[in-house]
């Protein structure tokens, strides 16, 4: 019976062992790779005009008047759709006086990049109410419809 040579067969398996690991290196480093061009156009920003303040002028206890009609414009990208939302606070003796606010327009199309925003703003006074100045803000905000 022939005797094995540990020496030699240690030394055959580390030579196959570099040369596994070197031939995987070169594997790894033949990888390919290739590119794409993005280019995009971004669309105008969206804006809302608000048409003028607005002064309901002397308003007698208990009384309700209302001012409706077009309250602001939006303009932005041609045919997009937009949705509208309207907010009234009361900012001065807010409680004399309760302000209400409504959009008959809360959804549309930019037709030709504009459009109307109708709607109405509503002040009920108090009845106890004497004399009293009421002042607030109305916002008007709009954003594109994704």
């Amino acid at each position: 019976m022939r005797k094995f040579d540990w020496t030699k067969g240690a030394l055959a398996l580390t030579a196959g062992s570099v040369l596994a690991i070197g031939s995987g290196q070169v594997l790894a480093q033949s990888g390919d790779s290739d590119e794409m061009s993005v280019d995009a156009e971004m669309a105008q920003a969206i804006s809302v005009d608000v048409e003028n303040d607005h002064s309901f002028g002397t308003v007698f206890p208990g009384q309700q008047v209302t001012h409706d009609g077009v309250l602001a414009t939006v303009e932005g990208e041609d045919d997009a759709e937009f949705t509208a939302d309207i907010e009234g606070e009361l900012t001065e003796n807010a409680d004399a006086a309760t302000l209400g606010t409504n959009l008959d327009t809360g959804n549309g199309d930019l037709d030709g990049g504009s459009a109307d925003i109708e709607g109405s703003i509503e002040l009920q006074a108090e009845n106890d109410v004497d004399g009293e100045t009421v002042e607030g803000n109305v916002t008007i905000s709009a954003d594109y419809m994704w």
